[in-house]
């Protein structure tokens, strides 16, 4: 059956059937979503690129061939499931080259039953009825599950039930279900667990094979912290345990780890068990601190361990053993004890964060929207005064006196009326002393003229030379 495939940049791509040539989802083609179950067959490739949506609803991607999906840091893949369903990515093949990284995956299982796929730096969370993460491989090769966050519900969140694996540097949280871990290992299997940050399990790591647990950070867990089952070889070395029911149960090499704050440090413990700070470890229904706790007449050699202190009638008190029940329980021997702190062993964190989605950023090389930088804000004035254009139109702008007068005011016209007054005073001086003196003169001569008139024509006398 061919691969229904149809690309559309503004409706989804609608994928069902086998993919027998290698090919690519784009991001111009997502979001992409299954109707039915989805082929890779051998010697083909699907590659799915960042940004990409795979809404999966309620079918599987089944991989023969190859699946490379790999997001980036900022620009991540993202595939979705129905809630509850049964949505997965399965790989079925020996080939390798397979990879899952820097996706964000909600209620998609990954079943890993061949082939050695890389799974890495995901985000994980959703209510699938299947753990997120199941090995069940056969094979000599080894899945490495590395440095994702498993945000774990009502399933466990990484089941290896055949087969090796890595499980390295990934934060798994639970929400406090009763019979769900963060890791659990068969017993057929082999296992490295290292630099993992485990909480709010149900038991943090159950192992029942020969698992090596190291440089662990497991807190707050409803039950065990790591329960190692009764014919594991496991080694538990280097861990901080603290503020579990039981820090450590069961079997084991038991090296270099801080147990601390846990209801009981170690519970029915055997093998070896030295060089670890065990202390503090206070049952808080019966009142009482135990480090170690024996359930059986089995006889414990716990030397060379730090216990919280160096008094030996103090430490003998914070164990439960044949002093406590001379019938059914053993006797740990626990002397010679350290007189400090092993250095070796780890510091408890304060505590273990809690997962979040790969976060998603527009790329810098194609910017949808550039935010504008934001402008000061200024208090505005109540009554802004205008700025004029020019000193000059400010000069020659008139300006009317609106309001009452002030002393300033009065003055100034004070100043002007009276100049005014004394310009006008002096005008009508000068004008009475010069100006009608000499307008007289004309008009006694054309008095004279009509008075001579009168008279006739006679002429004047003539004025005598000598006067």
């Amino acid at each position: 059956m061919g691969l229904l495939y149809a690309e559309n940049v503004h409706a989804d791509s609608l994928e069902i059937g086998t993919i027998n040539t290698s090919m690519a989802w784009t991001s111009s083609g997502s979001p992409y979503t299954l109707t039915g179950n989805v082929f890779i067959e051998n010697g083909a490739t699907l590659t799915i690129q960042p940004g990409v949506t795979v809404n999966l609803e309620s079918y599987q991607i089944q991989v023969y061939g190859v699946l490379n999906a790999q997001g980036q840091n900022g620009n991540p893949i993202v595939f979705q499931g129905n809630s509850g369903n049964s949505a997965s990515i399965t790989f079925n093949t020996a080939s390798s080259g397979s990879t899952i990284s820097y996706a964000n995956i909600y209620s998609v299982s990954i079943s890993i039953t061949q082939g050695s796929p890389t799974i890495s730096n995901n985000y994980f969370s959703g209510t699938q009825t299947s753990p997120i993460i199941t090995i069940n491989n056969n094979q000599f090769s080894t899945t490495a599950i590395t440095g994702n966050s498993l945000n774990v519900a009502s399933t466990d969140g990484i089941d290896v039930e055949s087969g090796s694996a890595s499980i390295t540097g990934n934060l798994i949280v639970g929400q406090d279900y009763t019979g769900v871990y963060g890791i659990y290992t068969a017993a057929s299997t082999s296992v490295a667990i290292s630099s993992n940050n485990i909480t709010h399990c149900f038991s943090g790591i159950w192992t029942l094979g020969s698992s090596s647990i190291e440089q662990n950070n497991i807190m707050n867990n409803d039950n065990d912290g790591v329960c190692s089952g009764p014919n594991s070889v496991s080694t538990i070395e280097y861990n901080a345990i603290a503020d579990n029911i039981c820090g450590v149960s069961g079997s084991g090499t038991i090296e270099d780890n801080t147990i601390t704050a846990n209801s009981a440090g170690l519970w029915s413990p055997s093998g070896t068990i030295e060089y670890n700070n065990i202390f503090n470890n206070y049952n808080y229904t019966g009142g009482y601190t135990q480090n170690i706790h024996l359930t059986d007449s089995n006889n414990l050699y716990a030397a060379n361990n730090w216990w919280g202190s160096t008094d030996i009638p103090t430490i003998n008190q914070t164990i439960w053993d044949s002093k406590n029940d001379t019938i059914h329980l053993g006797t740990v021997t626990f002397e010679p004890a350290l007189n400090a702190p092993n250095p070796n062993a780890p510091t408890v964190p304060s505590f273990i964060s809690t997962p979040t989605p790969l976060p998603t950023s527009t790329p810098t090389s194609t910017p949808i929207y550039t935010t504008p930088s934001p402008t000061p804000y200024v208090e505005p004035t109540l009554f802004p005064t205008p700025i004029p254009t020019s000193p000059l139109l400010q000069q020659e702008t008139p300006h009317a006196i609106t309001g009452n007068l002030n002393n300033s005011n009065i003055d100034s016209i004070l100043v002007i009326a009276i100049a005014f007054i004394l310009a006008a005073s002096i005008i009508v001086v000068l004008n009475i002393k010069f100006g009608r003196a000499k307008a007289s003169q004309p008009t006694k001569r054309r008095k004279r003229k009509r008075k001579n008139a009168k008279a006739g024509s006679a002429k004047p006398p003539v004025q005598s030379s000598q006067g």
